[in-house]
């Protein structure tokens, strides 16, 4: 019997991002901190977003595949119902920074991309 050796994955590059890391608030370890938050705060979202998609999924079928999860395509009132969600858990996640920046309250009314971009540096 031939053994067919297995193939070798091909060795990807971690993703770095590019640019200048934004210092936005004067210490750089309060910066990376705010980073990571971001990051697990976007995941959060994320995972609501998959979480509701299974609970609309299941009050139309019994049953249901990751397919379906997938192809899920949220109406336009969905959509909205998940910006307002996550608009209310950034001001909730954020609500100690908005507190104390003066010029903060223009921010309130940014969405959530908007948010991860400015965190983020893009």
């Amino acid at each position: 019997m031939n053994a067919v050796p297995p193939k070798k994955r091909a060795q990807s590059r971690p993703r770095i991002p590019k640019g200048y890391r934004p210092n936005n608030l004067g210490d750089p370890h309060v910066e990376r901190v705010l980073s990571i938050t971001m990051a697990v705060a976007t995941e959060v979202s994320v995972l609501h977003d998959k979480i509701d998609t299974m609970a609309r999924l299941s009050e139309s079928q019994s049953k249901f595949s990751i397919a379906d999860i997938e192809a899920y395509e949220p109406t336009a009132e969905v959509k909205a119902e998940r910006e307002k969600w996550r608009k209310d858990y950034l001001q909730r996640l954020l609500r100690i920074m908005w507190e104390d920046i003066p010029d903060a309250p223009e921010a309130r009314g940014t969405s959530y991309s908007g948010v991860v971009r400015e965190v983020s540096g893009e």
